[in-house]
Order: C-alpha cells, then sequence, then structure tokens
C-alpha cells in the first residue's frame, strides 16, 4: 500500500514537471508523412508523453510537418547535428516501406547512445524480434541501447568472473596437454592472437589454441574458415570439432573483453566489409561478445555473406530477448553441442 502511494506521488510529480516543459527527452523524427506529423502533433500535445520534440528531418521541408515542428535538414545532417546536441530519442516515420535507408540510419546510428524507434511495418527489414513502445495507442518498434538493466549487468558479468574463474582452474591439466599436442603437431606459437572488435567497438586481442599452420593468412588476408579448410592442422581439426580451441577466451573473459555468452566476435577488417553490405550489422556491437551464443548452438558458421544474414537473426533473437534464464538455456545447449561434436 504504502509502494503504490509512493509510485503515484512520483508518477504525478513527473508528469507535473513533464507538462511545464522539464525533464523531456529531445527528440528527433525522421520522415514527413501523415504518420510522422500525427505522431508530432500528439507529442507537442500531451507533454507528459516525456518528448520534447526537437524537430524533423527530411529530404525536403514539408509543409505540414512544419505546423508541427522545426525542420532540420536532410537525413545526410543528421550527424552533424547529433555531434552539436544531446539527443536522447530518433523516431523513423519513412514513407513507401524504404527499407534501404531505415537500414542505413539505424545501422549509421545504432552505435550512439540515443533509443531509435521506427514504425511496425518496418518489422520485417530489422529481422529481429525487438521490444514495442505505443505512443497513444501507436506502437513503435523500440531499438533502446539499454539492452538490459545494470543489474542484469551486475549479475550476468559476476556469473562470467565466476565461471570462467572456476573453467581455468579445473581445466588447468587438460590445457597443458593441449597445449603440448599443439606444439608437437606443427611449428608456431601455441596460442594465436587475433585482433577482434568488442563492445561498442572497442578493439580487444582474443586468444585461442592455434588450429591453422603459421602464417596461413599472410597472402590472403583475413577470411573466413572453411569447413574443410586446407589451413587447419590435424590436430586443430579435432580442438575446431569440439570447441576446444576457444578455452584460452576464459582469459579474455576474466580481462572484461567478452563474456560467457553473446555473438562472436570478429575482425575489423570483415565487420567494415559487413556493414557496408548489411548496414544494421552494426546492432551486433551493443552487446558483449561472447565465447557461445544462441546462434553458435543454432549451428551457424560465418563462411560467406549469407551465412551471416542467417546468424544475424539469432543473434538478434538473443540481444532482443537477453535474460539470465536464456544464458543459462544456451550454457546447457552449448555442452550438449561440445559433447556431440558439433564444431568444425
Amino acid at each position: 500500500f504504502i509502494d503504490i502511494l509512493f509510485r503515484l506521488f512520483i508518477r504525478s510529480t513527473q508528469r507535473y514537471f513533464l507538462t511545464k516543459g522539464y525533464g523531456g527527452r529531445k527528440t528527433i523524427i525522421v520522415g514527413s508523412g501523415e504518420d510522422a506529423f500525427h505522431l508530432a502533433d500528439e507529442m507537442n500535445r500531451n507533454l507528459s508523453l516525456g518528448f520534447d520534440l526537437q524537430g524533423y528531418f527530411n529530404e525536403s521541408e514539408s509543409i505540414h510537418m512544419s505546423r508541427y515542428c522545426t525542420y532540420l535538414g536532410t537525413p545526410e545532417a543528421i550527424n552533424t547535428y547529433m555531434d552539436k546536441h544531446k539527443i536522447h530519442e530518433m523516431i523513423i516515420v519513412l514513407d513507401n516501406h524504404k527499407h534501404e535507408k531505415l537500414l542505413e540510419i539505424i545501422g549509421k546510428f545504432n552505435l550512439f547512445n540515443i533509443c531509435i524507434k521506427i514504425i511496425p511495418d518496418m518489422y520485417e527489414a530489422i529481422t529481429g524480434q525487438v521490444r514495442i513502445d505505443t505512443i497513444r495507442g501507436l506502437p513503435l518498434l523500440n531499438i533502446n541501447p539499454d539492452i538490459i538493466t545494470e543489474y542484469q549487468l551486475f549479475i550476468k558479468r559476476a556469473g562470467d568472473i565466476f565461471l570462467a574463474l572456476a573453467a581455468v582452474i579445473i581445466l588447468f591439466p587438460f590445457n597443458l596437454l593441449i597445449a603440448l599436442l599443439v606444439k608437437s603437431n606443427s611449428r608456431g606459437d601455441i596460442l594465436y592472437k587475433q585482433i577482434r572488435l568488442g563492445l561498442n567497438g572497442k578493439r580487444f586481442t582474443l586468444i585461442k589454441f592455434r588450429t591453422m599452420y603459421e602464417n596461413s593468412e599472410k597472402t590472403t588476408g583475413p577470411i573466413w574458415a572453411g569447413k574443410d579448410d586446407p589451413r587447419i592442422t590435424s590436430l586443430g581439426k579435432i580442438l575446431r570439432k569440439y570447441h576446444l580451441d576457444e578455452i584460452p577466451q576464459l582469459l579474455n573473459v576474466l580481462r572484461g573483453d567478452m563474456s560467457i555468452i553473446g555473438p562472436r566476435p570478429e575482425r575489423p577488417k570483415i565487420i567494415d566489409d559487413l556493414i557496408r553490405e548489411i548496414p544494421y550489422y552494426s546492432r551486433r556491437l551493443k552487446v558483449k561478445p561472447g565465447i557461445t551464443g544462441w546462434a553458435q548452438i543454432m549451428g551457424v558458421y560465418d563462411s560467406s555473406v549469407a551465412d551471416v544474414h542467417t546468424k544475424l537473426k539469432h543473434d538478434f533473437y538473443y540481444i532482443e530477448n537477453m535474460s539470465l534464464l536464456l544464458d543459462l538455456k544456451i550454457i546447457f545447449m552449448t555442452l550438449w553441442v561440445v559433447i556431440r561434436g558439433g564444431g568444425h
């Protein structure tokens, strides 16, 4: 009863200040169609919704839209505007299902600390399952930068440290054996180090047991490994089949570069190419990469851009439905994949 009264008091106080123009989330609209000026009108008439509408971006100024808010320029000017102004929300309302433009905008601004909302008929364009908000009954898909709460992040990080530390200690003798086998199987270092992109595009050095011959990418550059890749050593095939080459990444987890569960990290050069091909690929960089993840247990491996499209669906499913329960499910399913040798 006290909790209900306290919440009513807080909500009423918040609503009062919002109606007076204080505390609203600075918002821009991209588009100028009928839905766009309906949204703008609703935001202006109902300040308690919490939106502080700054204006709209469109290919050209719209007489109808300008009645409700200020024309700020073409979509190409959004980046310059956001460098100079603090924006919390971006609502994309494009006409005629302009999917390519939508994906370009999402991919370009996804790494900004803003919440992106889009109209529902664009759902199939981002090929993921996202949260839905409403503005006076009008549903908007919510691509939120805050994917999980700080409490969940704390629990997830504590679980990562506990599991990684326990695994490092328990598997120490086994790792020594693998290290000796790698050294005796082929010439080169025991551990393979590679630059990958992590949370928010931050670079880190990923470590794993070497499974390929030394300098295997000297002439080819960064490329995906094939199923029967001749660069892989005889021992490497066994390590990859049972995912044993991934064990040293527990050290990446302890250092905070990775999590136990998350999308697999990729190399900068490959990610640059993928973002040009698939603009919304950058959404994967909003969460910490993992040793295993939903896409891995679904048996999806990157060997072409077509595979990346398929894998992205699974990665987005995990990103938009992240929970401790889902992480536990992935851990148990990963153990089964390792036991039956589901790698390659």
